[in-house]
This record gives C-alpha cells, structure tokens and sequence, in this order.
C-alpha cells in the first residue's frame, strides 16, 4: 500500500567560528539553518528552507568569454535540482522565462542570502503541478526579493501536453512578473510507426519600471526523427524588452 506511505527527513545545520584582522577586535560568526522535506504521498513533496547553506556546492569552473552572449552556467545546489524538471520551460536553447541561479545570486555573481522559501511539487493522473516561493535579503546593492513561480502542465492525447507558467520577482516599489503557455504534440504513430514531434511556447514579461514595460517571446518547431529521413525547424524569437528576471 505505497498510498500510505508519508516521509518526513529534518535536516538541521549549524557553522560557527571566529574570526579578525590584525588591529582589529575579533568577531564571531555563525550559520544556522534548517531544512525539511515532506512526503505526504508518493507523488506529492514538500520542502521548507530557512537560511539554506549552499557550503558544500562545488565551484563554477571559470571559462573566459569572448562574445557578446552570457555563459550559462547550471544549477548545482542541492535544493534547486530536486525537482527542476517541474519548473521546465524553455523557449528554445537560449531564452528561459525561470532560471533558479538568478536566486541568490546578485548579477556582479556575488552571493545574496537566502532568508527562506517553500516548495510543492506534485502529480496526480496527467496533471503535473510545481510552485515555489524564496525571500532574499537586501545585500549590498541589492534590494530584498521575492521569488515566485508556478507551473503546471496536463498530458493531454497519448502524448501530448499543454501547460502554463507564471514567475514574478517582486522588490519594494517594483514588480517583474513573467508569464506563457505552451502546446505540445508528439505521436510515434505517424505513418504507421514514425515519430512526430510539433509546438508552440510563447512568454510575456512585464517590467514595472521599465521604459516599455512588456516584451513577448515566442518558439515554433517541429520535428520528424527517424531513420532514413531525420528532419527538425524551429522559430524562435525574442523582443530586446523581454525581461525575465527570475
């Protein structure tokens, strides 16, 4: 009877230490944290944060850049990987409305702290359901934030899909929200067994402070992989106001 089954995993942490220059007085410093995961089925997790430690994550390897595009570097932090495939939402390779490395991190790449946050992610029948919250603190030049999203997305025919997103980071004053849809067909039973694959995505942004406030973003393609003929088109693009900040 795995309906029956509930987890509860309490993850605790705590750092402390000493620390001073020459010249100066010393100072303690210290961490404290808390993790807690929920699994009240087997298809539905919860997880809570305050003041997560990222401590133990490996350094991003340094690569120079010679072009005027953004490296992109993944996501290795523990809390953001599980369940990254429920936040999925991608307008071609190169143009995403949520990236969770945009959380926590100011845009010179130095660290902004985590205060806390929430998550739920789920799955029951076709429909998939993920949403997830973080406050983060006012650090330097950076303004305290919330960061939402949410996304669902429904297995419609045998295997297809539509689904939606909606993303905000919210500050004191200003507001940037992001949202869209996407419709996607597949078959393997095309022309007897081929595969097809065909779709739409389109992304809006709205920046509240910004000169033109919403930008759109869109991608249509389709594909046809099989043996003997391999055949894939897409169509995306992206207006210079489409502003996703999370």
């Amino acid at each position: 009877d795995l309906g029956s089954v509930r987890l509860v995993d309490v993850r605790p942490h705590a750092v402390g230490g000493v620390e001073w220059e020459e010249g100066e007085d010393r100072s303690s410093v210290g961490h404290l944290g808390l993790d807690v995961h929920y699994l009240p089925s087997p298809a539905w997790r919860f997880n809570f944060t305050v003041n997560p430690d990222f401590a133990q994550v490996e350094s991003d390897r340094e690569e120079v850049n010679l072009t005027r595009f953004s490296l992109f570097y993944p996501e290795t932090r523990e809390f953001f990987l599980e369940g990254q495939e429920f936040f999925a939402f991608e307008i071609g390779s190169d143009t995403r409305p949520f990236y969770s490395r945009r959380i926590g991190l100011a845009a010179d790449r130095t660290e902004v702290p985590i205060l806390g946050g929430g998550r739920a992610l789920g799955k029951w029948g076709g429909t998939t359901l993920g949403a997830m919250v973080l406050q983060t603190a006012e650090e330097g030049g950076e303004p305290a934030s919330n960061f939402g999203v949410v996304r669902w997305r429904q297995d419609v025919l045998d295997e297809s899909s539509v689904g939606a997103l909606l993303a905000t980071r919210l500050e004191s004053g200003r507001s940037n929200v992001t949202y869209g849809a996407d419709l996607g067909y597949a078959t393997s039973e095309m022309f007897g067994e081929k595969e097809f694959e065909a779709g739409l995505v389109v992304a809006q942004s709205y920046t509240s402070d910004a000169p033109e406030q919403t930008g759109l973003a869109h991608r249509l393609y389709l594909a046809f992989p099989n043996d003997l003929v391999d055949f894939s088109a897409s169509w995306t693009r992206a207006d210079d106001a489409f502003n996703p900040e999370a």
